[in-house]
């Protein structure tokens, strides 16, 4: 595991682990409720991550990076986008829990 910025990087067989596929889909699920892309949940899809960390500070966060794809419509609200790399930063209150907050930032379409 590679460190920086007070950032553990996860590899390859922890980011393709049962809590981690979790906890991305309780986090992408959590993005729409809070109302982060415009999409249906239902036709909009989120890639798994290439990139995905651990911070090491309190409180419990985890990051990663993912393409989301919507079939038929379109991510923001003025119909510009139909897929996009997103960033997800994910607060949780413990191991294992679900997200508290998920915090997405669009950084490349």
């Amino acid at each position: 595991m590679a460190q920086a910025d007070g950032k553990v990087e996860l590899n390859e067989a922890e980011i393709a682990s049962a809590p981690m596929v979790t906890l991305r889909d309780a986090a992408f699920k959590f993005a729409f409720d809070k109302g982060c892309f415009a999409s249906p949940l239902s036709s909009t899809t989120m890639e798994s991550p290439r990139y995905m960390a651990r911070y090491t500070e309190p409180p419990l966060r985890y990051e990663w990076m993912s393409r989301v794809v919507s079939s038929g419509s379109r991510l923001d609200r003025e119909g510009c986008y139909p897929s996009g790399l997103f960033k997800f930063v994910v607060t949780m209150a413990k191991p294992n829990s679900a997200p508290s907050d998920v915090h997405v930032e669009q950084v490349f379409i």
